[in-house]
């Protein structure tokens, strides 16, 4: 399935790729009369773009490299949605013409703006690329949200994060960026709602740069935990981090109950002390005060009873990451980014996580740290 899944996206990227040099690239004089120099190009662009697909799991993949090849489909992206623009836009004028019977420029004058305008989309697709690529990779803006809890003992400050993803492309720079950005809130409590790593715990000894958070840390599993050796990261974070690791648990902090389910990908494997149990979840919640509950997946509520808690807490889709795969995230997880009323009760928050997975890019769909006020009766 693996490398069905490689070959398939590698088609789909080299059509991309062979798209944009005959529709776009070639138009340009200057790239046309070096069209051997642009050809290179596309297929060094393919080449990386292919690799990244087929070495991307293997942690041994060097992390510079990893970082350039990631970024390459960003430009593949942005190209081709203005190839497409420049398409529609030359079918919708030779429509005009045809029904008017009008050129509405001839001659040289003709071709030159059909150069320089070949040309904007270049820059303008370019310009897209890095406004893709910093989307990505810069330190979240703050979403503020206030929520009233009808248990709730008194009002709190409770920032998310989720989706960090720290590894090759994520590291400790972006972590510093994280930390000194939620300590600027001076939340009463931070939860982190899985996907907080993703490569292997000996790449990941500044992840005790967490601890500079200035507020207690509660953290529930996600996906990638996993697929990176769950065993070894749980050791690393218990050794290295203040981080309270809510497994299908739950902590009464005072004000409020927070509890954590283990993440749905834990259904694949045979051990049972990381899979999803909601009942033992639940098991420890002092009913008589308010709950919040950390499950990665959103679907996690279409699949368990969670009408014990008042606000439930979910990331993984990261609202799509990149126009237009958002459809495909709400069709896969039932719900995409925001604010849901699950019943009168129960309502569930959907991050659009805080880092990036895979591919350097985000369009449509903006990263974000949350901060919940919390008000009370």
């Amino acid at each position: 399935m693996f490398f069905i899944a490689v070959i398939i996206f590698s088609i789909i990227f080299i059509l991309a790729n062979v798209y944009i040099y005959k529709r776009l690239l070639m138009k340009i004089p200057f790239l046309f009369q070096h069209k051997r120099y642009t050809k290179i190009f596309i297929i060094i662009l393919s080449l990386m773009q292919t690799s990244f697909l087929i070495f991307r799991a293997d942690d041994e993949f060097n992390n510079t490299i990893y970082t350039i090849f990631a970024h390459s489909f960003a430009i593949t992206y942005s190209l081709f949605f203005i190839t497409i623009f420049a398409d529609i836009l030359g079918f919708c004028i030779k429509f005009y013409i045809k029904k008017t019977s009008k050129m509405p420029l001839k001659g040289e004058k003709r071709r030159t703006v059909k150069v320089f305008f070949n040309l904007a989309l270049l820059i303008f697709g370019f310009c897209f690329v890095l406004k893709g690529w910093s989307n990505a990779t810069s330190i979240p803006d703050i979403k503020t949200l206030d929520l009233f809890l009808p248990k709730l003992e008194k009002d709190l400050k409770m920032v998310m994060i989720s989706d960090t993803h720290f590894g090759k492309n994520l590291n400790e720079k972006f972590l510093k960026g994280i930390v000194e950005k939620i300590n600027s809130l001076n939340p009463d409590f931070v939860v982190i709602v899985g996907d907080f790593v993703d490569t292997k715990p000996e790449d990941l000894e500044y992840i005790s740069g967490i601890n500079e958070i200035k507020a207690q840390i509660f953290y529930s599993l996600g996906n990638h935990e996993y697929y990176r050796g769950l065993e070894g990261i749980l050791n690393l974070l218990k050794q290295k981090t203040k981080i309270n690791i809510l497994i299908n648990d739950s902590i009464d902090i005072g004000a409020l109950n927070i509890a954590g389910i283990a993440d749905l990908t834990g259904l694949r494997f045979n051990d049972t002390n990381f899979a999803p149990d909601i009942n033992k979840t639940v098991s420890k919640l002092n009913l008589s005060k308010a709950s919040i509950l950390l499950a990665h997946q959103p679907k996690t509520v279409l699949n368990y009873d969670v009408g014990a808690f008042d606000l439930v807490l979910s990331g993984h889709t990261h609202a799509g990451q990149v126009f237009p795969f958002g459809f495909l995230v709400k069709q896969n997880q039932g719900f995409l980014h925001g604010l849901y009323d699950l019943n009168e009760k129960t309502k569930l928050y959907v991050s659009s996580g805080a880092g990036f997975w895979g591919l350097s890019m985000r369009y449509l769909a903006k990263s974000e740290i949350v901060l919940f006020n919390l008000k009370a009766k």
